[in-house]
């Protein structure tokens, strides 16, 4: 058996598990040594399991020797494809560089919190693995759960009991319709194995309304737990009052794991029985395109830094979801370079904002007019972070493309006036620069610095091969239950001239915005944000669960409505 896929997941699960047996008998910074080793340790075997699938192909390892038969699988298996690896990869890097961000963030910090981080680490990366439904689903809840419990961290404020609350309860009624969502397919089929479920589905012809139906379900509620409109509600009071340590995941790895989810399950289970038709094409895109406006609109309202920052991350989730819309491989492959460059950007952007914080007291684009003029590393990431979410070009297809420049622009100006006001000011009281540790200046400089290597053509080539792999369900299907793999044919790169050419005019752009007469500009927005309009939909996000509820239960029904009556 491989040992790098149960190496990457064991690790940081077995460290959570030994820092539970030590919970209050070990300090803080043996605690905290454990927990970076074992996410280094993960790193590392992503890594190297990245580089074999890169060489090799998928990677697929049976647990336990229950090899599949006729195939029907009824072990636990993890199938890399190179999709799967860079996932993994991703996830280990964002949360490795949030644990070391965490040794200076935290003025007392207890053991429990590296091992909810751990247990995050490890079921996110089995989560990127797994090959069958329920593993996937248990993973999924896995790391979720930890996330409620990280919200709340600091429970002793209401603010982050009401934010983890409502975080919680939201996000577990979607887990309750993805597991209904899976029930229906395993009362259907029999099976679990994702393949053998697409199979199956394939088999029968007059399983339209069951797979339509669980469909339904199970995307409502992946959406969900990707912050995508109307589902998104929650999203912004979970940043507000969690740790920012916690903020870099849910806007780095959690939101994009829901779009991987949702990529995976219609790829290698539903394509078969119900290829892409208007219907399918319309919601998508549909709940891409609502969560483009609401989010820019709110994320261009917000003085509240972290709160702009998740609303921002709902406008670009919209954006990768239009292009994952055209449900093809050459789509498929820009919206996991956009949404992978704009994880990095919101984490350099959320460490950023915490050294802010941690120097003035405020994060509140108001309190802190002036704050960081003296603090020129911070501005370099913040700056970084701004760029890495505005410039990146989303793809081919023209409605993608043009909802990717207009979430820049929104987004990107929205940052850089914040920028022009906090570090280039001159009034307001400056934030004294000495004790910044490089701790936590390192992981956000190194955040806003990674996009780049998204213009590396290898980089660029190997995400068109695992967009390839996440479309072909016969290949997918070929590796897990044996016989010959057809070989790839990944899309072709398209000519980047049109985003190169973009980049330099967005950051001239920007820099009109941030440099336009503020007393005007504030003048304009605070007219423009008293519209009706945006005033109702500020009110949408009052903190209402069952209201958020609702509106769950409310697009799944109407999206297994519309999936079964087109199909």
């Amino acid at each position: 058996m491989n040992a790098l896929e149960p190496l990457a997941v064991l690790v940081p699960l077995a460290a959570a598990a030994a820092l539970i047996a030590v919970l209050d008998r070990i300090g803080r910074r043996a605690a905290e040594g454990i927990a970076i080793g074992a996410a280094l340790i993960s790193l590392g075997a992503t890594v190297a399991l990245l580089v074999r699938v890169a060489q090799n192909g998928t990677n697929v390892v049976w647990f336990g020797g229950w090899h599949p038969g006729n195939v029907v699988g009824l072990g636990i298996a993890f199938a890399v494809d190179p999709a799967a690896a860079a996932v993994g990869a991703l996830v280990a890097v964002l949360v490795t560089g949030a644990l070391v961000f965490s040794r200076e963030y935290f003025a007392e910090v207890g053991t429990i919190f590296y091992v909810l981080v751990l247990a995050m680490l490890g079921a996110m990366i089995a989560f990127a693995y797994a090959a069958d439904a329920f593993d996937l689903f248990v993973f999924y809840e896995v790391f979720s759960v930890a996330a409620y419990a990280l919200a709340a961290y600091r429970i002793e404020t209401k603010a982050a009991f009401e934010g983890a609350l409502q975080f919680a309860l939201t996000n577990t009624v979607a887990g309750l319709f993805i597991l209904l969502g899976l029930a229906l397919l395993e009362g259907r089929t029999g099976e679990l194995n994702l393949s053998a479920i697409g199979r199956s589905l394939v088999a029968q012809h007059d399983a339209g309304v069951i797979a339509a139906s669980s469909l339904a379900f199970i995307s409502t509620g992946l959406f969900t737990r990707g912050a995508l409109a109307p589902l998104h509600f929650w999203f912004d009071e979970a940043h507000a009052s969690a740790p920012t340590p916690l903020c870099m995941i849910l806007s780095g790895t959690m939101a994009p794991l829901a779009l991987y989810g949702f990529v995976r399950f219609y790829w290698a289970t539903y394509a078969g029985a119900m290829p892409a038709n208007l219907a399918l094409h319309g919601f998508v895109i549909g709940i891409g395109m609502l969560s483009v406006v609401i989010g820019a609109l709110m994320c261009l309202r917000e003085t509240q830094l972290k709160r702009a920052v998740a609303f921002s991350t709902v406008a670009h989730g919209g954006a990768a979801l239009v292009a994952i819309g055209a449900f093809n491989a050459a789509s498929l492959r820009d919206a996991a370079l956009y949404v992978t460059s704009y994880g990095f950007g919101a984490a350099a952007l959320f460490a950023a904002i915490a050294i802010l914080r941690a120097r003035s007291g405020h994060a509140d684009v108001r309190a802190l007019a002036g704050a960081g003029r003296r603090l020129p590393l911070t501005a370099c990431a913040f700056a970084l972070g701004t760029i890495a979410i505005t410039v990146v070009p989303l793809g081919t297809e023209p409605l993608a493309r043009g909802c990717g420049i207009a979430v820049g622009i929104v987004t990107g100006g929205a940052f850089a006036r914040t920028y022009w006001r906090i570090f280039l000011q001159r009034k307001g009281r400056a934030a004294e620069p000495q004790g910044v540790p490089w701790f936590m200046l390192g992981p956000a400089l190194a955040f806003g610095i990674a996009p780049l290597a998204f213009a590396i053509p290898a980089v660029r080539e190997f995400a068109a091969l695992g967009a390839a792999g996440m479309v072909d369900r016969h290949a997918y299907s070929v590796a897990l239950f044996g016989g010959a793999v057809p070989k790839l044919a990944p899309p072709p790169l398209e000519r980047v001239g049109v985003g190169i050419a973009l980049a330099p005019l967005g950051a001239a752009a920007l820099a009109w915005l941030a440099l336009v007469p503020s007393r005007a500009a504030v003048r304009e927005r605070r007219a423009w944000s008293r519209g009706r309009a945006l005033a109702a939909l500020a009110k949408l996000h009052d903190g209402n669960s069952g209201q958020y509820i609702a509106w769950v239960a409310g697009t799944a029904a109407f999206a297994a409505v519309l999936w079964a009556w087109a199909g």
